[in-house]
This record gives structure tokens, C-alpha cells and sequence, in this order.
């Protein structure tokens, strides 16, 4: 599963650093949205836990719903809320992994409203429940240590 991860993860930010890359060369329209761009995923980030609609996450970059879809079509080939939902998914890995607090609180702080959904987001995106998933990084964890 961390191989799976790590390979999305990687080409994600190969698509946004060959978009941007190319867009360099495109002059002061193409540097607005890559601002854009850095700002939209900059409020994803920092409002993890809370519910997020497509329209503050335009609106923190100042821009319309509509360029909101274009920059992220573009650059990383998802919808704002999938990227949104791919990221709860990859913090929630992190806190799986590094934290013993448990799932349901893990799923709120992540931003998932209730732990079914994110069980059923998390099944469906790693093919394992979180439960599964944090027993197999204690067990990783636990044979390095011997």
C-alpha cells in the first residue's frame, strides 16, 4: 500500500512540476495561476479537518468554481475535491502510523464527518480498512525493532 501511495503521490507532484514548468514560459497569466494554484492547495491543506466546498477553496485564491476546475484539470488531472479527499486519505496513513489515537477520532481530524465514510473511503482507495492498515505498519514497525 505505500508503494501505491508513494507512486500516486510522486506522479501528482510530476504532473504539477511539469505543469508549472511549462507554464513558466507562458508569461504573467500563466505565473497568476500558478499562484493560484499554490494558494487553492495551500487552504486544502491548512483546513484539513473542516468541510471544504469548492467555492472557498476558489475563493482563497480569488478566482471563480470554474477556473478552480481548469487549474486543477490541468495541473493535476483530479477535481479539487478529489485531490481534497486523496490528501484527508494521506494524512489519515500518516496519523495511522505515527499516532495510537483512535480511528473515528483520526477519520474527524482528517475531515471525514463520520467514521463509516471514511472507512469506506479509505477500503476503497488502499483496499484494507484503517484498522488493517495500522496493524500492518505496527507489525512492520515491530519486526525492524527485533
Amino acid at each position: 500500500y505505500e508503494m501505491k501511495l508513494r507512486d500516486t503521490l510522486s506522479e501528482t507532484w510530476m504532473n504539477l512540476a511539469g505543469s508549472l514548468h511549462l507554464q513558466e514560459s507562458n508569461g504573467e497569466r500563466d505565473d497568476r495561476s500558478t499562484d493560484a494554484l499554490k494558494m487553492m492547495l495551500s487552504y486544502i491543506h491548512e483546513h484539513v479537518p473542516q468541510k471544504m466546498t469548492t467555492a472557498e477553496i476558489a475563493a482563497a485564491a480569488h478566482i471563480s468554481e470554474r477556473e478552480c476546475y481548469r487549474l486543477f484539470s490541468e495541473n493535476l488531472r483530479c477535481t479539487p475535491g478529489d485531490y481534497m479527499i486523496d490528501y484527508r486519505l494521506q494524512t489519515a496513513c500518516d496519523m495511522l502510523k505515527t499516532s495510537e489515537e483512535p480511528i473515528t477520532i483520526i477519520g474527524q481530524a482528517c475531515g471525514f464527518g463520520n467514521s463509516s465514510f471514511f472507512g469506506k473511503r479509505f477500503a476503497q482507495k488502499y483496499g484494507c480498512t484503517p484498522m488493517k492498515y495500522r496493524k500492518q505498519w505496527q507489525n512492520k514497525r515491530n519486526y525492524w525493532r527485533e
